[in-house]
């Protein structure tokens, strides 16, 4: 597979693979769980059942501990949004140090 792709001249033109060092990767993990959240957003979708009238859902991934807390909501306003993300991740696991928005 390698001399294959050595061979074709687009992969020549492009270059080789670029590394990272793993000191910069460990580097970057969070040091403490609820430290480091991601947060985004899934949506317009049509929701069925008791979620009728919620068109967004709201997705928060911890970095250290891969803990996930969804909700499902109208919008994706500021004021809702903000909302949820006291309520979910601010009242529960404090503050943390960085967010990451998708």
């Amino acid at each position: 597979m390698y001399d294959y792709y050595k061979s074709r001249d687009a992969c020549q033109r492009i270059g080789g693979l670029a590394t990272q060092s793993l000191a910069n990767i460990v580097t970057s993990l969070p040091k403490e769980p609820f430290m480091k959240w991601g947060f985004d957003f899934v949506g317009p979708i049509k929701l069925t059942g008791k979620y009728i009238g919620n068109k967004y859902i709201f997705i928060a991934i911890n970095y250290a501990t891969k803990w996930v807390e969804v909700r499902a909501l109208k919008t994706n306003i500021v004021v809702v949004t903000t909302k949820c993300m006291y309520d979910c991740i601010l009242t529960r696991f404090g503050r943390p140090l960085t967010i990451i928005t998708y």
